[in-house]
Formats: structure tokens, sequence, C-alpha cells
């Protein structure tokens, strides 16, 4: 983004936050707001924090009094809906998947996108091809981890790299030697330069005991750490995603729960949400995937613009081969839905391989 691009857009946030005050002393005028008690709490709380130096806790009372308020608002009159729409299509207002993985698919920026495999298909695989195409065009991204640490997802990123631009399949231990073996200090000082160029636009968090919440927040401090804000944010996955403090719901409505939180901080940042999830043990039994496969189904697949389910066939020893199938189960804006194959390099699970290695 330019320094002419970023004033217009600073611009356009305070005229957007004038009319919000605007709005409020309006409110405030009707005495509308005075009536709702949870709204003096929730002053109260804002209050407090302030006073404490919560930051944390003084944003996270601000999206409260947010939400407690903002149905007040809708019987405003309207934008010109067509200078709306105008302004949507100025920009692309998508993402695709890599052409590699050869699977046409658009991600709605202010819309989650739920990916679903059952253990050890390799959806962590996926998002590795996913953040690794992500890297060389710079774009700026967050990952979440809470399965695996910030090393192997770089490990994985590694042999992508390696597998792309120097013809080499390497499996996960085998990298120790690209690591430590002097003759592949040009590959590593390579890579090495490759990395140094993108860390500016990439977040790789280890995110293990975070809940939904934690997310949230932690999106605030990377927003300012890449100087601008994530437009993919990457959670790996869902159901180890730690329960919001004190919450005593069942499992189910726990996911609801997380489900409802991240697709409300997706679409106020306006950027895409890849929420990677487990299947249910019965979709083993089946031939041809479906949303209720999706693990604790719920709000999960029904929050989500597009769902993905990834399947990989066996052979007769019961060791996966090297197709990948991509099955597009819910398209909300009209994509296609359906199957579609792709391969795999087995050792480094580089999607698209190139059959002349």
């Amino acid at each position: 983004m330019t320094e002419q691009e970023r004033i217009k857009a600073l611009e356009t946030q305070i005229n957007e936050l004038i009319y919000s005050r605007n709005k409020l002393l309006k409110e405030k005028s009707d005495n509308q707001l005075l009536t709702n008690p949870s709204i003096a709490d929730a002053l109260s709380d804002l209050m407090e924090a302030k006073r404490n130096g919560e930051v944390g806790k003084f944003k996270e009372t601000t999206e409260q009094l947010w939400e407690m308020t903002r149905a007040d608002y809708s019987g405003d009159i309207q934008k010109d809906p067509i200078k709306d729409m105008e302004k949507f299509y100025s920009v692309t207002p998508y993402f695709e998947l890599p052409e590699r993985i050869g699977v046409k698919a658009k991600f709605k920026r202010g819309n989650t996108v739920i990916i679903g495999a059952r253990p050890g298909v390799g959806k962590t695989k996926l998002l590795a091809n996913l953040v690794y195409e992500d890297l060389k065009e710079k774009i700026p991204i967050a990952v979440y981890s809470l399965e695996q640490n910030r090393v192997d997802i770089w490990i994985a990123i590694a042999q992508l790299w390696i597998y792309e631009n120097h013809k080499m399949s390497i499996s996960f231990w085998k990298m120790s030697e690209i690591m430590k073996d002097p003759k592949y200090a040009s590959i590593k000082q390579a890579f090495n330069k490759w990395v140094s160029d993108r860390l500016v636009c990439v977040r790789i968090i280890d995110a293990s005991g975070y809940s939904a919440s934690d997310i949230k927040r932690s999106l605030e401090s990377v927003t300012q750490q890449l100087k601008a804000k994530p437009e993919k944010v990457y959670v790996d996955y869902l159901q180890i995603i730690s329960r919001e403090q004190g919450f005593r719901g069942s499992q189910k409505e726990s996911m609801d729960m997380v489900s409802k939180i991240l697709t409300t901080k997706c679409k106020r940042m306006d950027n895409v949400f890849v929420l990677l999830s487990q299947l249910n043990r019965e979709s083993e039994e089946k031939k041809k995937p479906s949303l209720a496969d999706f693990k604790e189904s719920g709000a999960i697949e029904q929050d989500a613009g597009i769902a993905i389910i990834i399947s990989r066939p066996e052979d007769s020893s019961g060791d996966f081969t090297d197709e990948v199938n991509f099955w597009i189960v819910k398209d909300r804006y009209g994509g296609v839905r359906g199957k579609k194959t792709a391969f795999i390099d087995k050792p480094t699970f580089y999607i698209g391989k190139d059959e002349s290695f």
C-alpha cells in the first residue's frame, strides 16, 4: 500500500468514526442507551480497565459495547448501494487457491474458510502449501498453530521451497542433513535469504492453549507488528482451541462459540480466516463427504463461506497414495462444487508435483 493509499484509508476510517459518533450522540439524546443496564455495567468495566491500564480488557469491553448497541442503529438511512458495490469491486474482493493445487475456489474477504480432514490425511501439510504460496507473493499473514510448533511449520515450508527450487524431495527427518552438511550450505544460505525477505509479512504463533478470544486479541498485536492487517489468518486446528474462561457448555456449544468469535473478527477485519478442522469418525465409511462430516457440526459449517474436505485413497498395504482429493461441499457464492484430484510429492507433500522428477 502506497503512502497516498494509506492516508486515504485513514481518512475513510476517520469519516466512519465521525459518522458513528454522531449516531451515538443522537442515541444518547434520545435517552435510549441509558435504559439498558448492561451498557451501564460495560461502561463501568471500561473505566475500570482504563484506570488499571488493562489494554486487552479495554479493547474487549469496547467490542462488547459495540455488540450491545449496533442493533439500535439498523434503522439509519443506508448509504448509496451502487457506491458500496463500486467500492467493493474497486479492489479484488477475494483470494484464489494456488493454481498448482488445481482447485478453482475463491476465498471472499470477510468470510471464513473451513478445511476438514481425518487425522493423518494432511491438513497441516496443506496449510504449509498455502502459507508457502502467500510468502512467495509477500501477502501479510498470521498463522496460529495449536498442534505443531513454529519450527515444524518452517521446516515444512523449507521442504516445499527446496522441492520447487532445487528439484530435491527431502523428507522431514532428512532435512537435518540440509541444516548440518556443508555441501548443502549454498541451499541453506539461499533459503535463509528468501525467508529474510519475507519475515516482515508473516507471524507464525505457537498458539497451544489459546482460546478464540486469545486469538482475537493477539491479532491486534500482530497487526501492529506487521504494520498492516494480515490478509489471511490460518488456525490449525479448531477442536484443540481452549474453551473460553468460565464456559461450562457442551463441546458442540464450545465449538459454536469459537466459530462465532472468529467469524465476527473475520468480518470486522475484512480478511480471510482459514480454519482447519477434524472430521467425524463416521466420515470414514462414506464415499462422498458432506457438511455433516465436520466434527461438532453446527455453527462451524454454517458460518463458513466455503467448506472443503480433503481425503486420500489408500493402497493395498493401507498406506496413502500420492493422490489427494479436494471436495468442495459448500460455496456460499455459487462456485463449482464437487471433487478435484491433485497429486503430491509424498516426502514433502508438495501439491502439484513435477512428474519429471
